[in-house]
């Protein structure tokens, strides 16, 4: 037993009968509390319980207060703070490369597995990978692994030339040129191998040069500009 507070709760019990009776609220100098000591009527003594019993409560209970803050203080904690469970580990592995992806796939076409690189090429040619929307105009325009099918091979090189690949906007300028998977329309085959010729693809800066040359689909003779496109197809860009 606490002995400090056992004193403390017999003090303030018999404050509280001295209030009852009149008397100065003075400390005890004797051991004895003298809780039921009290010479008056049942109603006061019971009045007077009433009171030191709602005394101690109230001391208990800040006493069991201040027992739980000092509690937390040395847990280092707070009432108010509910404990937070640590955060998962970050995943280590990381995810394959789209670009390791697409050079697997590359190797599959190379070794002639085609049905394994239109496995892979496909998925990231949806997410618009280009070199994979190339990789699927290639085998659908080819026939490799494939119906051979010229308007699905154009369904693929078209996002991939409107990104700005070369290549892609070679194949889709001869679709438009001859007709093929679409009607043909010279003028569109035109624009598109002046922006493969632009963008450094060689086969269209000397099919472009060849134009200017003979004056052929559409365009005018014009020697300087065929030898500008020609000298172009020659050099590394």
């Amino acid at each position: 037993m606490n002995f400090a507070a056992h004193d403390m709760r017999m003090n303030i019990k018999e404050a509280l009968i001295k209030s009852e009776r009149g008397e100065p609220a003075e400390p005890r100098t004797d051991e004895s509390p003298a809780i039921y000591d009290i010479s008056r009527s049942p109603f006061d003594k019971l009045r007077a319980n009433e009171r030191l019993n709602q005394g101690f409560l109230k001391q208990t209970a800040i006493a069991v207060v201040l027992w739980v803050a000092s509690s937390l203080a040395v847990a280092g904690g707070d009432a108010s703070t509910p404990p937070t469970s640590a955060p998962a580990p970050a995943s280590t592995a990381a995810p394959a490369s789209a670009g390791a992806n697409y050079e697997a796939g590359s190797a599959a076409y190379d070794a002639g597995d085609y049905d394994k690189a239109r496995r892979i090429w496909q998925p990231l040619a949806e997410k618009g990978d280009v070199r994979a929307q190339r990789g699927m105009g290639k085998m659908y325009e080819k026939g490799r692994g494939v119906e051979r099918d010229f308007a699905t091979a154009l369904k693929w090189y078209r996002p991939a030339a409107e990104k700005g690949d070369a290549e892609s906007q070679y194949r889709l300028s001869v679709g438009y040129g001859y007709g093929l998977g679409v009607k043909k329309d010279e003028a569109k085959a035109m624009e598109w191998l002046r922006k493969a010729a632009e963008n450094g693809q060689k086969r269209a800066q000397m099919s472009l040069a060849k134009a200017y040359e003979d004056g052929m689909n559409g365009l005018p003779r014009d020697p300087e500009k065929a030898k500008y496109w020609h000298d172009r197809s020659k050099t590394r860009e």
